[in-house]
């Protein structure tokens, strides 16, 4: 059994403690965390399993609704990503997957911050220029299309489908949820076109989101090295549960 079936299968069984069960806690724990989550690994694991959430003391801050709202919704779109991983890329697709992360937060009320729609005015990331609200869609679509030209004649390599996420993250399409669709997308490239899946960790956040910007420059090396190294991570977790298999084992028919 190929990566892709056991993570489905493994949910589709309600498996516990498993590679689905380890993943779907370890990416909505660390996306959502650097993205400014209060939820503690702890309690995502927890929101998990039993979809409630405990407040103590020892976790210190009060914890915003949304906070624990988007992380369940990060398990829907781990689950959406798991269910399509094998379709392209497109306006729509990225779109959905951004309604999902977003659905019930108080972005829904918010004319400035749509869900499952482009950004109507411009943002700022640190010192990026992202695109202009105006261009965003034209620039979606130029990034589309050079990697959907690409992706459906050959397999992608694990260099483009981080050139795309450097680019997707450049263009900054949403007014919020950019890094979160961004990394659950390169989750899903990799699953479709078996190479060795990820989760960036919180804890190397200010490397990573450093490194985009030195790959932005010409140096694409750190942000490779970091993305190799959470690969090895990953690698550890499946060794762990002895798990042997390919990644997408329908490549090879």
């Amino acid at each position: 059994m190929d990566l892709v079936n056991r993570l489905r299968e493994e949910r589709d069984t309600k498996y516990s403690w498993g590679i689905y069960y380890w993943t779907q806690v370890q990416f909505a724990y660390n996306s959502n965390r650097m993205e400014g989550s209060k939820i503690s690994e702890n309690q995502t694991e927890v929101l998990f399993d039993t979809r409630k959430i405990t407040l103590s003391k020892a976790e210190g801050e009060s914890i915003e609704v949304d906070d624990i709202i988007e992380s369940l919704n990060h398990f829907k779109c781990f689950d959406y990503i798991l269910d399509t991983f094998n379709e392209n890329l497109s306006h729509s697709y990225i779109k959905k997957l951004h309604e999902i992360l977003k659905r019930n937060t108080k972005s829904e009320d918010s004319l400035l911050s749509p869900i499952g729609r482009y950004k109507i005015e411009d943002n700022i990331v640190g010192l990026v220029q992202t695109s202009p609200w105006e261009r965003t869609t034209d620039d979606m679509e130029q990034l589309l299309h050079g990697y959907n030209f690409i992706s459906n004649k050959r397999i992608m390599t694990l260099e483009e489908i981080v050139d795309f996420h450097v680019q997707y993250e450049t263009i900054h399409p949403f007014a919020d949820g950019n890094g979160r669709t961004g990394r659950l997308i390169m989750f899903k490239e990799c699953l479709k076109n078996g190479i060795q899946p990820f989760v960036i960790r919180d804890e190397v956040s200010i490397e990573y989101k450093k490194s985009l910007d030195d790959y932005r420059a010409g140096d694409k090396e750190k942000l490779l090295n970091i993305i190799k190294n959470e690969q090895m991570e990953y690698q550890k977790m499946l060794n762990k549960i002895r798990f042997k298999g390919e990644i997408n084992s329908s490549l090879n028919i």
